[in-house]
């Protein structure tokens, strides 16, 4: 099974009825799909059973802004033995899991394990929208999901060659949200902003946190849902 719904199908047959190569195009995302190492399905679930059992992960993700059913939806975890928050990524047709990445719920240690710079986090959620609003962060992602946007994550500052291809295979509008690093970041995600933008074309829009924030996962709710509302008059 290619994991492709009939209406779905569909939908892909006329963003592409203009495009010769259909055939192609559909082919080329499930031989991605199958060439992809798959994460353990049954890790994700016992981590993520071990989050919602554990008060000291429920409190995390909770002070993270992060509502119950995000985190149901998702499979977010937790590992004890590391005290990670663990979050994982499906392939772009979300058929299996690739990997996880972990946060430390103290201190601000990153874990990966898996290519991640072959697909976009909730990207089989979002493959059938027009615009999409691009983070660097996963939870910042869930952030903006939860209050009104349609939302991908790269999973970092630096996009690869394959995440550029599925920006630009599926969307048309892409609002890339900058992160607001400082020269001790050596200005990260301003930078890779820039980047990706300049690969994006017409396609890739720049778009700033208001005033006073580094990034979507110091926002309130209210200004969440206003940043995602605004989006066209943020401009960076």
């Amino acid at each position: 099974s290619s994991g492709i719904k009939y209406f779905q199908a569909l939908r892909l047959i006329d963003k592409y009825k203009h495009d010769d190569s259909i055939v192609d195009i559909v082919g080329s995302i499930l031989d991605e799909d199958d060439t992809l190492p798959e994460f353990p399905a049954e890790d994700v679930e016992r981590l993520h059973k071990n989050a919602l059992r554990t008060q000291r992960a429920v409190d995390y993700l909770k002070k993270r802004g992060l509502e119950y059913d995000s985190v149901v939806k998702h499979k977010f975890g937790y590992s004890e033995k590391q005290d990670m928050i663990v979050m994982p990524y499906l392939s772009p047709t979300g058929d299996k899991y690739l990997g996880v990445e972990g946060r430390s719920i103290e201190g601000k240690r990153f874990k990966a394990g898996g290519p991640k710079s072959h697909t976009l986090f909730n990207l089989n959620n979002r493959i059938w929208s027009d615009s999409i609003m691009l983070t660097e962060s996963i939870i910042d992602c869930v952030r903006i999901e939860q209050n009104g946007g349609e939302a991908v994550s790269s999973m970092g500052s630096s996009r690869g060659n394959v995440q550029v291809s599925l920006l630009n295979r599926y969307f048309n509008k892409v609002y890339i949200v900058a992160d607001v690093d400082d020269a001790k970041n050596d200005f990260a995600g301003q930078v890779g902003a820039q980047k990706l933008a300049e690969r994006l074309g017409q396609r890739g829009i720049i778009v700033l946190p208001p005033k006073g924030f580094k990034d979507v996962g110091e926002m309130p709710d209210e200004l969440i849902k206003k940043f995602v509302a605004d989006r066209d008059n943020l401009l960076g």
